[in-house]
C-alpha cells in the first residue's frame, strides 16, 4: 500500500466546492459497520467493539461533540461507556476511572474529551490512557508518525482523507498550516512532510506574518483557534482551504453561531475547495475516531482468538464490501487507508 495521493491539478477556473463532511463521514461509518459485522461472523467471540469515554463538566461544545460520538457508536455497532463527571471532580478520580477502563477487557479503546477544567492536568489524563487503547492517537510521538500506520490522530487523519477524496496533488505546492498545537498542527506537519514533497510552512498567530504566507498558499489548513483570523480576501484564487477551527460566534452580531478560523463567506468566493464550520472537518474527525476504535478492537480480538485457539482457523471465502477480495485471509484488509492512499 503506497502513501501517495492520486493527483488532480489545482484548478484556477472553477466553481467552489463546499465540502460536505456529514455526507463523507456517513460513507466511512457505513463501511466500518460492515467491517464490524463481517469480523464478528468469523468467530464465536462476537462481542462488539467497546469505547470508553471520559467527559468532565458541561461545556456546551463538549456535550455536542460527545452526543455526535455516541450517535456514531450506535450507528455502526460500537458499545460505549460514558464516564460523565461534574466540573469539580478531582484529578485523582478521573485518573482512577481511566485506570478502571484500562483494565476492562471489554473496553478496547479510550478517549478523553478536551478541554478539561483548569485544575485537571490534560497531560496527566492523556498519559494515563493505555497506549494500546488510545483511540484519539494523542499519545503518538508526532515526530515519528507513519502515514501508513493503522492509528493516526483523528483530526489530522480527517484532513488527509479530505485531500485524498478530492484527489489533491500536493507535489510542488505551497501548504500553509496555521497553528502548531499538539492535537492538529504538529502531527499534521509531520504527516504531510512524509506524504508529499510539498513546501510546508507552519505559522502561529503570534508571529504576525500569517497574511503574507496565506497570499501565496495553494493549500491552507487553519487550526489556530481564533475566530475568523484568516480573511477571505487574503486567499489566492483556486486555493484549497481546510478550516479546523471551532470558535464562538461574533459578539453583537450572532454570538451563538459557531465559526471557524477562516472568514468563510469571503473565502468561499476565492477557494476551489473549502470546508465549512460546522459540517466540515468535525464529522470527519468523529469518523476517524470510530475508525481508530474499530482497528484497535480488531487487533485485540485477533490476539484473543490466538490465545483461545492457539492459531487462527479460517475457511475459504470472499469479501468485497470494501472494493477488495479476500481469500484465506483473516481479518479482511480493509481500512480507511485503502481510501487514503491509492
Amino acid at each position: 500500500m503506497t502513501s501517495t495521493f492520486a493527483c488532480r491539478t489545482l484548478r484556477y477556473s472553477f466553481s467552489t466546492v463546499v465540502f460536505n463532511g456529514n455526507k463523507s463521514a456517513k460513507k466511512i461509518l457505513s463501511s466500518l459497520r460492515k467491517e464490524i459485522e463481517w469480523f464478528q461472523k468469523q468467530s464465536d467471540l462476537s462481542r462488539k467493539p467497546g469505547l470508553g469515554i471520559i467527559l468532565v463538566g458541561n461545556n456546551p461544545a463538549s456535550l455536542s461533540y460527545i452526543k455526535k460520538k455516541l450517535q456514531a457508536c450506535e450507528a455502526i455497532g460500537i458499545r460505549h461507556e460514558l464516564y460523565h463527571f461534574s466540573e469539580d471532580i478531582q484529578e485523582y478520580d478521573v485518573l482512577s476511572a481511566i485506570d478502571n477502563l484500562n483494565r476492562k477487557d471489554d473496553i478496547d479503546a479510550i478517549m478523553a474529551q478536551l478541554p478539561l477544567p483548569s485544575h485537571i492536568d490534560k497531560n496527566n489524563v492523556i498519559n494515563m490512557i493505555s497506549s494500546e487503547k488510545d483511540a484519539d492517537g494523542l499519545k503518538l510521538n508526532s515526530n515519528n508518525l507513519d502515514p501508513k500506520a493503522n492509528i493516526l490522530p483523528c483530526t489530522p487523519a480527517a484532513c488527509l482523507k479530505i485531500l485524498e477524496e478530492h484527489q489533491i496533488c500536493l507535489k510542488d505546492k505551497h501548504v500553509v498550516l496555521i497553528g502548531r498545537g499538539r492535537l492538529v498542527g504538529q502531527p499534521l506537519e509531520q504527516l504531510l512532510s512524509k506524504l508529499s514533497p510539498a513546501q510546508i510552512t507552519t505559522c502561529v498567530k503570534e508571529t504576525g506574518d500569517i497574511k503574507q504566507h496565506i497570499l501565496k498558499a495553494d493549500v491552507i489548513i487553519a487550526a489556530a483557534g481564533e475566530r475568523q483570523l484568516i480573511k477571505g480576501k487574503w486567499i489566492k484564487k483556486g486555493a484549497i482551504v481546510l478550516d479546523v477551527g471551532v470558535n464562538k460566534g461574533i459578539p453583537g452580531i450572532d454570538p451563538t453561531k459557531v465559526v471557524g478560523d477562516v472568514e468563510f463567506e469571503e473565502a468561499k468566493k476565492r477557494a476551489s475547495l473549502i470546508t465549512p464550520v460546522p459540517g466540515g472537518i468535525g464529522p470527519m474527525t468523529v469518523s476517524m475516531l470510530m475508525y481508530n476504535t474499530v482497528q484497535i478492537w480488531k487487533q485485540r480480538r485477533m490476539q484473543e482468538l490466538l490465545e483461545l485457539n492457539g492459531q487462527l482457523q479460517t475457511s475459504n471465502f470472499e469479501h468485497d464490501s470494501f472494493g477488495i477480495t479476500v481469500s484465506n485471509s483473516f481479518p479482511p484488509e480493509s481500512s480507511i487507508y485503502n481510501y487514503l492512499y491509492i
